[in-house]
């Protein structure tokens, strides 16, 4: 199971944009993290993709999908922040999220490997890799109930 979660901009909000298995990114505005559009920028609050016409309802993304989509979605938001609170400005982040479940029932997640991707402009490169890990080992909620079944791994790659 992949998810990647994108930090973009539409020239003035920023958001983060989570691309899983389903045909249509789901946008999340950064740094509030509300769901704004599965289709169109200006959709409402919470909007579901409409099928186009004469198709079938579109493919959404599994519950646990959605679970390693929030997970992904929730340290990239705890990283954003720690660092701004630090004075770090990111300008691009991308997180890749790989998960193994296991094979019986109930098929949890047995490991689940993110990759970071983060462009910090004059950051310090121990102040960032200090964020990331403890977002992923002790600050982040949605790892911290995954890491219950699962091996948490992480690995990152800073551009500064």
């Amino acid at each position: 199971m992949d998810c990647t979660l994108t930090l973009l901009t539409d020239g003035t909000t920023p958001f983060f944009q989570v691309q899983n298995s389903g045909p249509e990114p789901l946008r999340i505005r950064a740094p509030a993290l509300q769901q704004v559009s599965t289709t169109a920028p200006d959709a409402p609050a919470g909007a579901v993709p409409a099928a186009a016409s004469g198709t079938a309802a579109p493919q959404l993304a599994s519950p646990l999908e959605v679970m390693l989509s929030g997970a992904t979605g929730c340290s990239a938001y705890d990283i954003t922040n720690r660092l701004q609170e630090r004075g770090i400005h990111v300008t691009a982040m991308t997180v890749h999220a790989q998960a193994e479940r296991a094979t019986t029932a109930p098929r949890v997640f047995t490991s689940v490997h993110l990759h970071y991707r983060i462009t910090a402009p004059q950051a310090d490169r121990e102040a960032v890799a200090s964020v990331v890990d403890m977002s992923v080992h002790a600050h982040c909620s949605a790892l911290g109930i995954l890491k219950h079944t699962a091996r948490i791994g992480y690995t990152l790659d800073l551009t500064v």
